[in-house]
This record gives structure tokens, C-alpha cells and sequence, in this order.
């Protein structure tokens, strides 16, 4: 963990890094993404694989969180040479602290940090911030979503199974892919800690919650 006392536009906080081995400062961190996201990293905590490229960057003022963003980092293969790309979430800030400049803050900090590590950024905007992230560089881009339907009853595959997380074979084996597919996607983009975080720590996302849904092809 890494703490650093700040001044933004005269009033200190406390900007905690890499803090989640801290139970209490977890705790509120858990808190306040409830708050705002309606869900929370304590499973994904437990589950032993939450690593080195899923970064907490936290203000705090004493015990209370008031404004954070998870930076994931992304090792990302193009025309055969791999650059690294981080991805901000759960960007938020404490209502009573909003428009104190202290989200500008974190992403200047996280950019000045990792200028020489990261080649770009990119993050998922809702609605109503669509005219901040402008004012920092970022364009928005569409976004695409492909879906494919596959006749279980005649296909051609070899198998098709349940996939069940919980079981250490199909474990292995969604680990296997993780480290080592290609998503055939423009940006090859690869985080092995966001994989477990939704598919196998998160309850809204994961494989656990409808594992009927969930299958492996062979």
C-alpha cells in the first residue's frame, strides 16, 4: 500500500494506492461502489485473483473514501507487437465533494504516473459524463457488441459442455484460455485479473449466477 498526503485547491486528503490488503480501507471502498455501482470487489478479493494489473487509486479524508478510480492495465497485440493500455472504472466521487476538482486530480495523477508504461486509455462513460472526459483527451468511439447462434442439437463441434467454475477442471481450463487465447478482436487485449472478476468473482457477471447459460465449446 502506498499513501501520499495531497493538496486540492487548498484542503488535504490522503491518496491511497494499492490499499486493498487493508480490510477497513476495503471496507469503505466496498461501501461507496455499492453506493454508486451497486456492486463491489470482496468476491473478487477472496477469490485469490485480484493481481498486479487491477490498481486501486483512493482519496480519502481520515476514514472516508470521497473520490476514487481503478486503473486495469492491458496488455494489448497489434501487427504483432504488444503494448500496454489501461482501462479506467469505477470512476466516483462522494456527492458532498463533487465539482472540487478531485477526479481531475486522479486521472492527471494516474496519467503523470504511468506515462511511460501506458500507451493509451480507454473507459465505458455513461450518459451523464459524456461531456467531462472531452476535456482530458478522450473521443468516443461506437462500440460493438456480436453475437453468435450455434444449433447445439445438429452442430458439427467435437463437445459442448457446462462450464462450472467451481469444478477444478473447467477451472483449468478457462485459465488456460485466459493466458493464452486470442480473441480475434482488432485489439488483441489481454487482463487476466478482469477475466476472473467477471467471470468467476462477481455474482451479477459471473458463470456462477446461471451456469444453465454458460458454455465451453470444445
Amino acid at each position: 500500500m502506498i499513501s501520499k498526503s495531497v493538496s486540492i485547491k487548498g484542503t488535504p486528503y490522503t491518496l491511497y494506492i494499492n490499499y486493498q490488503d487493508d480490510k477497513q480501507k476495503r471496507k469503505e471502498f466496498n461501501r461507496m461502489c455499492q453506493e454508486v455501482w451497486e456492486f463491489d470487489f470482496e468476491a473478487f478479493y477472496q477469490s485469490g485473483y485480484w493481481g498486479e494489473e487491477c490498481i486501486l487509486f483512493s482519496l480519502f479524508q481520515e476514514d472516508k473514501i470521497v473520490a476514487h478510480i481503478t486503473l486495469s492495465l492491458f496488455e494489448i497485440t497489434k501487427e504483432n507487437k504488444t503494448y500496454k493500455a489501461g482501462q479506467l472504472g469505477t470512476v466516483m466521487t462522494d456527492s458532498t465533494y463533487q465539482n472540487k476538482g478531485l477526479s481531475r486530480f486522479l486521472l492527471e495523477y494516474i496519467e503523470a504516473e504511468y506515462r511511460d508504461i501506458v500507451t493509451g486509455y480507454f473507459l465505458f462513460a455513461n450518459d451523464t459524463v459524456l461531456d467531462f472526459y472531452p476535456k482530458f483527451g478522450y473521443v468516443p468511439v461506437e462500440e460493438y457488441q456480436a453475437t453468435l447462434k450455434v444449433n447445439t442439437k445438429y452442430s458439427l463441434l467435437s463437445s459442448i459442455e457446462k462450464l462450472d467454475l467451481d469444478n477444478p477442471a473447467s477451472l483449468a481450463l478457462f485459465k488456460e484460455y485466459v493466458k493464452s487465447g486470442y480473441t480475434y478482436n482488432r485489439l488483441n487485449t489481454k487482463n487476466v485479473d478482469l477475466a476472473f472478476f467477471y467471470c468467476y468473482a462477481d455474482y451479477d457477471f459471473s458463470f456462477k449466477k446461471d451456469q444453465s447459460q454458460k458454455l465451453c465449446v470444445n
